[in-house]
């Protein structure tokens, strides 16, 4: 797991998923049993059972599957130097 620009980018054995939060996405872990609310949009759910649920109530978000490598999506390929500095 890791980013590139504002995208998350999750490496799975077979592709990639690419995820952009938007303005006011989040995710909770939840509970298996936990309802789906009206802004919730997708879950992940992981070995352990838990759901990733990816909740954005202004819908500027994405999530994007791609079979290849992650880093060579057209969404992020061209994106220029990314410099993160620790604090």
């Amino acid at each position: 797991m890791g980013r590139r620009g504002k995208y998350i980018i999750i490496n799975l054995d077979h592709g990639g998923l690419l995820i952009h939060l938007g303005m006011s996405g989040s995710f909770r872990v939840l509970s298996r049993e936990a309802a789906a609310g009206v802004h919730d949009h997708y879950d992940l759910i992981s070995g352990s059972g838990r759901i990733i649920r990816y909740r954005d109530p202004r819908r500027f978000g994405c999530l994007l599957w791609t079979a290849g490598d992650p880093m060579t999506h057209t969404r992020i390929r061209a994106l220029g130097i990314d410099i993160c500095r620790a604090p």
